[in-house]
Order: C-alpha cells, then structure tokens, then sequence
C-alpha cells in the first residue's frame, strides 16, 4: 500500500497534486469550482466548526497538509501522519507552523500510546483502508474518553467490496450510511452527527441487451475518446455534482458563473439534508 501511493503515477504522490484533486485548487487559484465549493468551502468549514478550541488533533491520511493550514490556528497541537513518505515530505515542506508535526504511519496500527488526542479526523480515507476494523478500533483506543471522530467517504446507496479494483480506482470499499453507520457503532462510538456533501443521483445500470454498447459506439464516434470499458460492458449512469465538467465550465463562463453557484447551492442543499442522494457523507461520532 505504502509503495502504491508513494509510486502510482495515476492515483499516486508521485503524479497527483491532492490540493487539486480532492479540494479543486491549485496555486491560490481555483481550477475545480465545484469540487471546491463543497469540499473546501463546506466540508473544511464544518470540520473547523466541530474542532474546540485548544484540543489535540490527528489527521489521518494527512496529504500534504491542507487541513493543518485551516486548524493549527485553532488546535493545541495538530499531527498529520500518513502512509506515503512522499507525501509527509510535501505536508514537512508546506507546513512550519510550530504546533503542528507530521510523520509516516499506517492508520490500521497507530504507534500513539493511548489517549492521546481529543479529536481525529479521516477525511476520504476509510474507503482505502483494507482493514477497518483494526483502523476504527485504533483511532478508538488513542482517543481520550469522549473524543470525536470524524470521518467523510463517498456515498453509496449499497454496501459494495472493491478488493478487485484497488488499481483502477483506489477505493477498496463503498459504504451505504446505514452500513458505516452500524461499523462505527461496532467500534465503540455513538453517532452525533449525519450529514450530506454535494448530491449524486442513484447509479443507473444499462446492460448490454438494453444496448449499451450502441450508446458506446456513437459515444466514441462523437467525442473521438478511448472508451475505459470495451463493448460488451454495462454502462453506469451517474449525476454527481462534485467534479462536475457542465457546471464547471459554466463557472468559468462569466456570463453564467452565477447560474452555476446557485445550482451548487440548491443541489448542495437537497443533499446536505437528504444524505442518502449525497455525493459524499460526513459523520460526527463520538468515543
């Protein structure tokens, strides 16, 4: 695990700048605006809301460090670990504020000795862990009675094992709320908040026979594109907001920049108070 995110050149440290691809900015500029909005306006800012102040934080699979940038000024002591060396290198460059370290470690076996912060936080990281047992149980044991836990993951309406498609996509599990929900509650801790970030639409599944693959062929023939799935294949259907290629370029058009922050908000809305039509969850618990 540690080798693929140090080398990966398509999901790896070694390719991916994490400030664009989870948080849609790049240089001070935004390059994402939809995944900006929901991820660095909203998700950020109620993280920020749920730190108290003067209390010791752990961000597990810290990057390089965005949300050191955006809590050091609010916590006692901030500490980024991570399993990829190159990305603690990056967090150790970016970061010099003197509240906060960082080091290399694997989430499913915590070196902290026991009760050592008052909060943790795994922002999209459960879903990578092969193990969650032995992560939730660890974050449990180094957190002090009646510590918070913070986690975001994609949604999903199902509960789905991707064990297959480490390399195709990174993630290793889909979790439906219902699913997370009964797994943290299974590691000891009470569930405080449930919220949605973004919206995403059920997954629609067009299989072969319904004719996916004449949907494919004037797909390509039309955007003259490599398809990542050949024929033969069903094909998945999926609104989601986040990243989302008409909204964005909507953005940037200046004449319809305000449409599109108003359907992010609208959307964002629906999603925020009906979790299981979000794009990502994000939930509160308590040890």
């Amino acid at each position: 695990m540690a080798v693929f995110y140090d080398f990966d050149k398509t999901y790896g440290a070694a390719y991916y700048d994490i400030a664009e691809s989870q948080y849609g900015i790049k240089d001070g500029r935004i390059k994402d605006p939809s995944r900006y909005y929901f991820f660095h306006e909203i998700l950020l800012g109620l993280l920020r809301r749920q730190i108290d102040a003067d209390s010791a934080l752990l961000d597990i699979g810290c990057g390089a460090g965005i949300l050191a940038e955006v809590t050091h000024d609010k916590v006692k002591k901030y500490t980024g670990i991570d399993i990829s060396q190159e990305r603690i290198r990056q967090a150790e460059e970016r970061i010099k504020f003197d509240n906060c370290s960082f080091e290399v470690q694997d989430a499913q076996h915590l070196t902290f000795c026991d009760s050592s912060f008052d909060i943790a936080v795994a922002i999209e990281v459960i879903e990578h862990v092969p193990d969650t047992d032995s992560f939730l149980r660890g974050i449990n044991r180094v957190l002090v009675k009646g510590g918070t836990l913070i986690v975001s993951t994609p949604t999903n309406l199902f509960f789905k094992n991707k064990l297959e498609d480490l390399y195709k996509d990174q993630h290793i599990y889909e979790f439906s709320i219902p699913r997370l929900k009964s797994i943290l509650a299974e590691s000891g801790f009470s569930i405080k908040l449930v919220m949605g970030i973004g919206f995403k639409s059920p997954r629609i599944v067009i299989p072969v026979w319904l004719g996916s693959d004449i949907i494919k062929y004037f797909y390509k023939r039309i955007k003259n594109v490599k398809l990542n799935a050949g024929y033969g294949h069903p094909i998945s259907l999926e609104f989601n907001v986040v990243s989302n290629r008409v909204l964005n370029k909507m953005y940037f058009a200046r004449r319809w920049k305000s449409l599109a922050v108003a359907l992010m908000k609208i959307l964002g809305f629906f999603g925020s108070h009906f979790p299981l039509i979000s794009s990502n969850m994000v939930i509160v618990c308590q040890k």
